[in-house]
């Protein structure tokens, strides 16, 4: 009898044992697969915002017919100063932390180009994209095309890569050659902590 309690309660013991560990193999799991996603989505929006910064409109954004080859001026009509960023890239910061407007070509459309925002906002990355059109003015995106790519995101930022000068802040009015790169930075707070993701997009 004695020998029957004793095998009882180690096989209770060992019961024990193997549903915490398997508990805690459960938890892990569950751990890594919410990091494998978080990870993944942050990803996917970088990859997302080089597709647009790759699609940028160049020669498709032309002069009007009455200009000729004539410089483009500014409202004072005098001629525009060489840009550090490419014409169909605009840069502001005020109303929300940090927003980048990429004039983009749609890659099955030709001759149509569509705005696109990316912005930060309350701790939420997002994108928005207006109808494509093949006339200008192009239309803006509207607060119903927006898009949150990621949650809990602490930063997102762009610097452009001036040539001599190095990373510059964005965005820079002053004169300067074209930049030949973009460093596009987002920090996000995730379950392990605080990360930080950085990607270099080149600008041919």
């Amino acid at each position: 009898m004695i020998e029957i309690l004793v095998a009882i309660v180690l096989m209770a013991f060992v019961s024990l044992i193997a549903w915490r560990a398997l508990d805690s193999v459960t938890r892990t799991s569950a751990h890594l697969d919410r990091s494998t996603e978080a990870t993944l989505s942050t990803l996917r929006a970088l990859e997302q915002f080089e597709r647009d910064i790759s699609l940028r409109a160049t020669v498709e954004l032309p002069l009007s017919p009455e200009d000729g080859n004539r410089p483009k001026l500014d409202e004072d009509g005098l001629p525009l100063r060489k840009r550090l960023l490419p014409e169909a890239l605009t840069t502001e910061r005020g109303r929300v932390p940090f927003r980048i407007e990429i004039v983009r070509a749609l890659p099955d459309a030709t001759g149509t180009l569509q705005r696109v925002y990316w912005w930060i906002e309350r701790g939420t990355l997002y994108r928005s994209a207006a109808a494509p059109s093949d006339h200008f003015p192009l239309p803006a995106p509207d607060a119903r095309s927006a898009v949150a790519v990621l949650q809990d995101v602490q930063d997102f930022d762009v610097r452009a890569w001036r040539p001599g000068a190095g990373w510059t802040r964005l965005p820079y009015t002053a004169e300067s050659r074209q930049s030949s790169g973009l460093e596009v930075i987002i920090a996000q707070r995730t379950d392990r902590g605080d990360e930080r993701y950085r990607r270099v997009i080149a600008l041919r």
